[in-house]
C-alpha cells in the first residue's frame, strides 16, 4: 500500500503541473485585458503599459509560467491582480465557507441517498420505489441553478421559512445544501439500489437466508456491504469536487467560498487567483480519489494494489 501510494503521489505532480500550465495559456486567449479590468477603465494608456510592465504581462508566456511556477515552489500563490491581496490568503478565509457548505450537503445526501436505495431495493417495482427513483432522476436531471432559483422562490421568497442567500446562520446553509445534495442523494440512491438488487441473488446470501437470519441483518451486514462498496468512489468524489468549490450555488446564495472566488477570478481575467483556486480543486480531487482507493483496500480484503 506504501508503495501504490508514493507513486500515487509522484503521478500526482505532472498532473497538477500540466493542469496549471494549460489554465495559465487558456487564460491568456481569453478576450480582455487584467489592466483595464482591475482598473475599471478609468485609466490612459500610458498607466496601462506601464501596470503591464510592472506586472510582467508582457513578457512571453514561457517567462510569465516560469516566474510563477519559481513563486509556486517557494509556496508563494501570488497576489491577487484585482483585490491586491495575496491569494493564500484569499483562498485560506473562503475555504472554511467552502467545507461548511460541502460538509452540509454531502451529509444531506448520504442520510438521505442511502436509505432511499436500500429501500428502493428491498422494494423493487413497487410504487414507492418508481416514486423514489422519480424523485432521485429529477434531482440528477434538473441544473444546479434552477433547482436553487425554484427553492428560493418557493421556500424563502414565498413561504419565508429560510433565508434566501447569505451566510452568516445555520439557517442558510440548509436551502444550498437542498440545492447540493439532492442531485448527489439521487446518484447515490440509484447507484445502491442497483448494486444490492444484484447481491441479494448472490448464493451467499441464498446460504444466510437459509441459516434463518433476519431480511434486514442480511441486507446491512451482509448485502450492504458489497453493494455500498462501488459507492465509495462517487461520494469521495462528490465530496472533494464540493471542495473544490460549488460556482452555481455559491453565487446563487451569495456564499463567499471558493466557487465564489473562481467565477470572480475567471470573469476580472485575475490570473493568480484563478490559478490558486484551480490548483486547490486538482489537489483536492487527487487526494479524494486516492482516500476512496485506500478506504476501499480496507474494505475489501480481496483489493490489493501492490
Amino acid at each position: 500500500m506504501r508503495k501504490y501510494i508514493a507513486k500515487r503521489i509522484a503521478v500526482s505532480v505532472p498532473i497538477i503541473l500540466g493542469v496549471i500550465l494549460i489554465t495559465f495559456v487558456l487564460m491568456n486567449y481569453i478576450p480582455g485585458n487584467a489592466v483595464t479590468a482591475m482598473m475599471q477603465n478609468k485609466i490612459n494608456n500610458e498607466t496601462v503599459a506601464r501596470v503591464e510592465e510592472e506586472m510582467h504581462l508582457n513578457d512571453p508566456i514561457l517567462v510569465r509560467f516560469g516566474l510563477y511556477i519559481k513563486d509556486l515552489l517557494h509556496g508563494d500563490l501570488g497576489t491577487s491582480f484585482v483585490m491586491n491581496q495575496p491569494v493564500f490568503n484569499l483562498i485560506k478565509n473562503a475555504f472554511p465557507n467552502t467545507i461548511k457548505l460541502a460538509l452540509s450537503a454531502i451529509a444531506f445526501a448520504w442520510i438521505l441517498g442511502i436509505p432511499i436505495g436500500i429501500i428502493s431495493a428491498l422494494k423493487k417495482n413497487t410504487c414507492l420505489d418508481k416514486l423514489f427513483m422519480g424523485v432521485s432522476l429529477m434531482g440528477i436531471s434538473m441544473p444546479t441553478f434552477s433547482i436553487g432559483i425554484i427553492l428560493q422562490y418557493l421556500i424563502a421568497y414565498k413561504l419565508k421559512w429560510l433565508p434566501i442567500s447569505g451566510f452568516t446562520t445555520p439557517a442558510h446553509l440548509i436551502l444550498p445544501s437542498i440545492v447540493l445534495g439532492w442531485s448527489m442523494a439521487g446518484e447515490i440512491s440509484r447507484l445502491i439500489r442497483t448494486n444490492l438488487i444484484d447481491v441479494i441473488q448472490a448464493d451467499y446470501i441464498t446460504t444466510a437466508k437459509a441459516k434463518g437470519k433476519s431480511r434486514m441483518g442480511i441486507v446491512i451486514f451482509h448485502a450492504l456491504k458489497m453493494s455500498i462498496l462501488p459507492v465509495i468512489t462517487i461520494m469521495m468524489m462528490q465530496f472533494t469536487s464540493l471542495l473544490g468549490g460549488a460556482l452555481i450555488t455559491e453565487n446563487i446564495f451569495s456564499i463567499p467560498g471558493i466557487g465564489t472566488l473562481s467565477i470572480s477570478a475567471l470573469s476580472n481575467r485575475d490570473i493568480p487567483l484563478l490559478q490558486g483556486t484551480i490548483i486547490l480543486s486538482t489537489f483536492l480531487i487527487i487526494i479524494g480519489n486516492l482516500i476512496a482507493d485506500i478506504i476501499y483496500a480496507l474494505a475489501d480484503p480481496r483489493v490489493h494494489y501492490d
